[in-house]
């Protein structure tokens, strides 16, 4: 992978992989060829990634005066550089847990993005959308939109978020009781992974069909591909093929599943769901209360064993 000063700043979105810290650092080794760049939406693009990046750290503040200043930047009026700034400052509300004030500016975004012909960026914003909205039909609503404009669309940017909106519809179906819908979402999510040699999502797919059969009562199924699914994120442990978070976000959620599907293991893997979750930044989220309650009530089980 080229460091940082040797990608071109047109492909600065290439190096958003990693620690928010790390990508930050890359983002402003960037800044002097952004400065002498004949397109002046480089410069507010790349700080306005900075801001957020710097939101990711919990440096709130801070990404707000960067934000600030990549709206006073020359070129930062012009359509591909105001629907970056729009979204940075919706993803930076969210990234401070303000999500009633991010929602209306994701829809905000959307609206500008779709009434400029800009497919990949009015993608990202419907599936912003659909995360920040609280009712589980409305969040299907948007993946559905986000979906079909990315499956119509002959944007790369848009048409390389549609295996993930799969996967993001699936997890909607989910929360909307919708098990078998979600099922199907989740199949078509794991084939397109496939022929986008992508494990991880492919991974994450698999975990979701037994979701989903867990729920439409198909027990013995989901055991043995959570089971599987298991397997492996162990063995990636043991290579050092993932990012530790990575293990352990799917992990937790594996773990998680055979809590409610294994009656006698159960105790045992709430325990190990709750001590990968935790180690997560995201654990204190809201949204997951009453989950991880649950995973208590079934792990002190393991302490009231003889």
């Amino acid at each position: 992978m080229q460091p940082a000063a040797e990608t071109p700043v047109e492909d600065f979105e290439s190096l958003f992989h990693g620690h928010p810290k790390d990508i930050e650092q890359r983002f402003i080794a960037l800044r002097p060829k952004a400065a002498d760049h004949p397109d002046l939406t480089l410069a507010p693009r790349i700080e306005a990634r900075i801001a957020l990046t710097q939101a990711m750290q919990g440096r709130h503040d801070e990404a707000s005066r960067t934000l600030c200043l990549a709206e006073a930047m020359p070129g930062a009026t012009l359509p591909s550089a105001a629907i970056c700034l729009l979204m940075e400052q919706a993803r930076l509300l969210h990234q401070a847990k303000k999500v009633a004030d991010a929602h209306p500016l994701f829809i905000k975004a959307f609206n500008f993005a779709h009434q400029h012909s800009m497919d990949g960026p009015a993608v990202d914003a419907a599936h912003m959308v659909a995360i920040t909205a609280t009712e589980p039909a409305t969040k299907v609503l948007w993946n559905e939109t986000a979906l079909n404009l990315a499956r119509s669309s002959a944007d790369p940017k848009a048409t390389a978020w549609i295996s993930v909106l799969y996967n993001n519809l699936a997890q909607a179906f989910i929360a909307d009781s919708q098990f078998t819908a979600a099922q199907n979402a989740f199949s078509t999510c794991r084939e397109l992974a496939v022929a986008e040699n992508n494990s991880i999502v492919e991974r994450g797919a698999r975990w979701g069909i037994a979701r989903a059969l867990r729920s439409l009562g198909q027990t013995a199924d989901a055991l043995a591909m959570q089971q599987q699914v298991l397997s492996e994120y162990n063995q990636l442990e043991q290579t050092g093929a993932l990012p530790v978070e990575l293990i352990r976000m799917g992990r937790g959620l594996v773990h998680e599943e055979l809590a409610h599907l294994s009656s006698t293991e159960a105790p045992t893997h709430a325990a190990r769901a709750l001590e990968d979750l935790k180690s997560l930044e995201w654990w204190n989220d809201a949204e997951y209360y009453a989950r991880w309650s649950i995973l208590d009530e079934i792990a002190r089980r393991l302490q009231d064993t003889p």
